[in-house]
C-alpha cells in the first residue's frame, strides 16, 4: 500500500505502508505483534499492545461548587437510566453544606 493511502484506512488492526513492509516486520519487529483483530473487530479495536496490560484507574474530584453545577443534570441522567440510587446519591451531596476547612 503507497504511505499516501494510509490516512484513508477507516479500519485495520496495522497497515503495511511501503514495498519494504512485510507483514511479518510487523508481526516481529517493527509492530506491536502478530495478535492483530479478525471477525472485523479492527472497527473497535487495535492490535494487541504494552498497554493492554498497563491497569489504568481513573481518579475524579468535585468540589462542593463543581456538583452544584453538575447536579441536576446528573441527577436527571440518573433517573433516565432508571438508577434511583445514583440519582438519590447525587442529591445527598447537592444538599451538603460547605463545612469550614479543616485546619
Amino acid at each position: 500500500m503507497p504511505a499516501a493511502l494510509g490516512p484513508k484506512v477507516q479500519n485495520a488492526g496495522s497497515v503495511f505502508l511501503n514495498e519494504f513492509t512485510p507483514q511479518a516486520a510487523g508481526d516481529y519487529i517493527s509492530g506491536p505483534n502478530h495478535v492483530l483483530p479478525t471477525a472485523a473487530m479492527a472497527r473497535v479495536r487495535g492490535g494487541l499492545s504494552v498497554l493492554d496490560y498497563v491497569r489504568i484507574i481513573a481518579c475524579q474530584e468535585v468540589s462542593h461548587e463543581g456538583m452544584r453545577q453538575i447536579g441536576s443534570p446528573a441527577i436527571a441522567l440518573a433517573e433516565a437510566e432508571g438508577l434511583r440510587g445514583h440519582a438519590e446519591s447525587l442529591r445527598v451531596r447537592c444538599s451538603m453544606k460547605l463545612e469550614a476547612a479543616p485546619q
